[in-house]
């Protein structure tokens, strides 16, 4: 020290500067001797500390738990003795063995209870909580490494407070696709066992978080040998993930770490877990659970239980506290992304450097050196060096301000080499800050970052590192001040050394907010308009003036069956056949500027003929010209026109057939009257017959046998049947067309029927496209069947629909060897009366069957039908009278209608 003193006389230095080394000097000597100085203890106090492990002690992850548990221990101002018991429950823990070990403990504890208990893992939290009491009545328990903790497992027990365990499954995702940002997949490797199906589970939920960024996938149940194999043949762009232990083939446990061995070894992508135990042995680490950390937070309970404070008043600590860890033998074998290495991250076994090994001499020895040295260049360096940097410092600064208010843009500045960065007042204000608040820190710049915007920016500047651009530029969100964000223009490059690597990064930050809000409103207002377009149930097509398809919206691609993709850009007669020949008048129009409109017109698409409306209205206001076009299907009205029509129709015919049947009765009495006065004046023995007879000189006698020789009576009865079936048939008319309130009364089904048939027989339509009397007619009428409660004239319309089908369907079908037959049944089961026609027509395809009830639906062609003859009938049986209504056939055989109407 004299020595010392001389020679800081002996120099030639301002005295100022000499006490300021002399004062340096000594804090350098403190520091060095700090580590060997003795600490002070208490020693009038001591405690006893009971640490209940779960398993045994040749466990890193037992071990790990001590050496936590007795770092923190260590440093209480008076001694702690820790007391260490092992109930080895891998290895046994049925209830006869777990009896003796209370009874151990019984006899090795009398008299001697510990001040605290430290249970590790849940076997212990469980010997505890059921026997605890009896053993160590009054003391309290802090636990650690507790798996799917609940409060239920404390069994309403006051005295224990502790530390939960939970896997970080999550954070150890996120590591491994920040540090591999290139992996497209995660296969995850689990065995069978409830903590293996627990942390799949989890496993399986916490991959929906990283949905677009990866793929995931879970092995469960493979030995460790199978696993080992389907590890090795993994692509390289895959990370594995080890959930829990594996078996052995013949499903003894495989150790976890013997397990992370094997699967590195012969692999050559990343392997992650869950354990801090399981460094070293192949893992590159992620968020683990550390024996350590666990062990040093329940010693910290602990701390604050020895100083008096009431376990009531220490919450248990439900957030597991898992650190991120990482192997550096593995980083540097696999390489890894350094600016994806989570913050406050733990780097294990790394390579001692000659500081590492020499610590206390490099310091010991370096530290005069370099103080002495530092202290001479400064002071002999110091007044030029001062002076060159204020002039470069002036001329950067002034040529900073010019480029920094010319761009109105914040300027960062990041050397690698020194870490240090520097953000203009600029960049601090676009985010709502002065240059005071926010540190020149990257972290600082990585923490503003929308976590949805992070992996891109990240990647655009690692393009610096990997594919050794000299510029980038990104656009991203950073947040601000407020907690909004603000929509960022990232630019820079960059300085290499001689090696090709980055070690300076400079750019500048643009505020794009305002264009970045007038883009996203123009997306907006395209979307809205897009959505407007499909939403409407015409069919819309933009042309341009070729006409050529520029706009196709969804009721286009419905309707035709081609999406917008392959529409755009197609010719219009190409996209949509049905308007080829319309090509010229919609160009017409488009040159006119004047609207062409269609009357509704039949449109066969997707082999259905529909009617459509067709508009075409030109673009007005754009010099590039086009048109868009409107189809919209009116058939629904078209048809209904044509319905009110037939109506109208029906009741004008229907009021004519009225009135001709009441003329046609006025002959008809006639014809029967003077029918039965001639039987009554030749076949009557009345007085004035034979008077008359006698009167022309002929009697009555010969007069009836001439009648007999020429057959006349045969044709008076034929005259009466003929008459009398031509009043059945009028009569009939009067009632079907009749127009009168609904009567529901009794009526004999069958006699409907033959009604009906006697209409169906004179149907002048029916005649003019066959003959009816060709068709047999099938009856099959069941005896005694009630009469049914009904509205007769609607019951004759639907019969009279059916059996009008019927009689239409065999005059489709060819008939070889056999002819036309429709069948009519009646039955009676489960309280309804059945009638069943059938004919042995070319019967109704499925797509018919299904559809065959709808209103307006046909299989006829255009203008042959309406398509509301069978679903009004449906309407009559199953909403008027409360009955069913079914159809069945059989394609080329037949076609059967079955009427289940209520009896009584």
């Amino acid at each position: 020290m004299s020595q010392l003193k001389n020679k800081l006389n002996t120099t030639a230095f301002p005295k100022e500067n000499r006490v300021v080394f002399f004062v340096f000097w000594i804090m350098c000597v403190l520091i060095l001797a700090g580590p060997y100085a003795p600490e002070a203890r208490a020693v009038n106090i001591r405690s006893s500390v009971l640490l209940l492990h779960s398993y045994h002690p040749d466990l890193v992850w037992s071990r790990n738990v001590s050496k936590g548990v007795k770092t923190v221990l260590g440093t209480m101002p008076f001694p702690v003795d820790v007391r260490s018991e092992y109930m080895d429950t891998k290895r046994m823990n049925d209830p006869e063995y777990l009896d003796k070990l209370e009874e151990i403990y019984k006899v090795k504890y009398e008299g001697r209870k510990p001040d605290v208990i430290i249970s590790a893992d849940n076997n212990a939290l469980n010997f505890l909580v059921e026997r605890g009491q009896s053993l160590f009545p009054g003391v309290p328990t802090v636990f650690l490494g507790v798996n799917d903790f609940s409060e239920a497992m404390l069994k309403g027990r006051k005295d224990i407070t502790g530390v939960v365990e939970a896997v970080g499954i999550s954070g150890t995702i996120d590591a491994a696709l920040r540090l591999y940002p290139e992996t497209n997949r995660i296969v995850a490797y689990a065995s069978d066992t409830s903590t293996a199906l627990s942390n799949s589970r989890l496993f399986l939920k916490s991959s929906k978080e990283f949905t677009g960024r990866a793929d995931f996938e879970l092995k469960t149940g493979m030995s460790a040998e199978e696993a080992t194999r389907h590890a090795a043949m993994l692509p390289q762009d895959t990370a594995i993930l080890i959930l829990s232990y594996l078996k052995e083939a013949n499903g003894e446990i495989h150790p976890l770490e013997k397990t992370a061995k094997l699967i590195s070894e012969s692999s050559s992508v990343p392997v992650f877990s869950l354990w801090g135990f399981m460094l070293g042995h192949g893992i590159v680490g992620g968020k683990l659970i550390s024996g350590v950390n666990q062990g040093e937070t329940a010693a910290g309970m602990t701390v604050r239980i020895l100083k008096g404070e009431s376990v009531d008043n220490i919450s248990i600590v439900r957030s597991s506290p898992n650190a991120y860890m990482f192997d550096a033998q593995q980083l540097k074998r696999l390489g890894y992304n350094a600016a994806g290495m989570p913050l406050g991250s733990t780097i294990v076994n790394k390579e001692l450097s000659f500081y590492d090994r020499h610590k206390v001499k490099v310091w010991g020895a370096a530290g005069v050196f370099f103080v002495m040295v530092a202290v001479i260049m400064v002071l002999c360096r110091a007044v030029l060096a001062r002076r060159k940097a204020e002039r470069e410092l002036r001329s950067s600064k002034e040529r900073y301000d010019l480029v920094a208010k010319g761009t109105n843009d914040g300027i960062w500045d990041w050397d690698r080499n020194t870490d240090s960065v520097f953000f203009s007042p600029r960049w601090k204000e676009i985010i709502g800050y002065e240059d005071h608040e926010v540190a020149n820190d990257i972290e600082e710049w990585k923490s503003r970052i929308h976590p949805e915007d992070y992996e891109r920016v990240m990647d655009a500047n690692n393009k610096f590192f990997k594919d050794h651009v000299d510029r980038f530029m990104v656009e991203y969100r950073m947040r601000t001040k407020k907690g909004d964000y603000r929509w960022i223009l990232g630019r820079g490059t960059c300085l290499r050394d001689s090696e090709g690597q980055p070690y300076r990064l400079a750019g500048a930050h643009t505020d794009i907010t305002e264009r970045r809000e007038a883009e996203e409103e123009l997306r907006y207002l395209r979307n809205y308009l897009e959505n407007i377009i499909n939403s409407m149930p015409s069919v819309l097509i933009g042309i341009d003036a070729s006409c050529n398809v520029t706009q196709w919206n969804m009721q286009a691609e419905k309707v035709t069956g081609l999406s917008s993709e392959k529409a755009l850009g197609q010719s219009l007669g190409e996209a949509f056949p049905a308007l080829r020949e319309d090509r010229n008048r919609i160009m017409s129009a488009m040159m006119e500027g004047a609207t062409l409109v269609d009357p509704p017109r039949v449109l066969n698409l997707k082999g259905e003929a529909r009617y459509k409306d067709f508009t075409v209205f030109p673009l007005s206001g754009d010099d590039r010209g086009g048109a868009v076009i409107r189809i919209d299907d009116v058939t629904q009205r078209v048809r209904l026109e044509q319905m009110m029509m037939q109506t109208e129709k029906m009741m004008s015919l229907g009021g004519l057939a009225a009135g001709m049947a009441h003329e046609i009765n006025n002959p008809l009495a006639g014809i029967l009257g003077n029918l039965h006065n001639l039987r009554r004046r030749v076949y009557s023995d009345l007085e004035v017959n034979k008077q008359a007879a006698d009167k022309v000189g002929v009697s009555l006698t010969d007069i009836r046998a001439y009648f007999e020789e020429r057959d006349i009576p045969k044709l008076l009865n034929g005259i009466a049947n003929s008459a009398g079936r031509a009043a059945t048939i009028v009569r009939n008319m009067l009632s079907f067309s009749r127009k009168s309130d609904k009567h529901f009364e009794y009526h004999n089904i069958e006699q409907l029927l033959e009604e009906t048939l006697e209409l169906a027989s004179s149907d002048y339509d029916l005649k003019r496209k066959y003959d009816f009397k060709k068709i047999n007619i099938d009856r099959d009428y069941a005896s005694g069947l009630p009469a049914v409660y009904c509205e007769g004239n609607e019951i004759r319309q639907v019969f009279l629909n059916l059996i009008k089908n019927a009689a239409e369907a065999t005059s489709e079908k060819s008939y070889e060897g056999e002819n036309p037959i429709i069948s009519l049944r009646t039955a009676k089961e489960s309280g309804m009366l059945v009638v069943e026609v059938e004919d042995n027509g070319p019967g109704m395809a499925e797509e018919e069957l299904k559809r065959v009830f709808e209103p307006f639906y046909t299989s006829k062609p255009v203008g042959a039908g309406t398509g509301l003859g069978l679903s009004v009938s449906y309407f009559i049986v199953t909403d008027q009278h409360e009955g069913k209504m079914e159809v069945e056939s059989l394609p080329g055989s037949w076609t059967r209608f079955t009427v289940r109407l209520p009896v009584g």
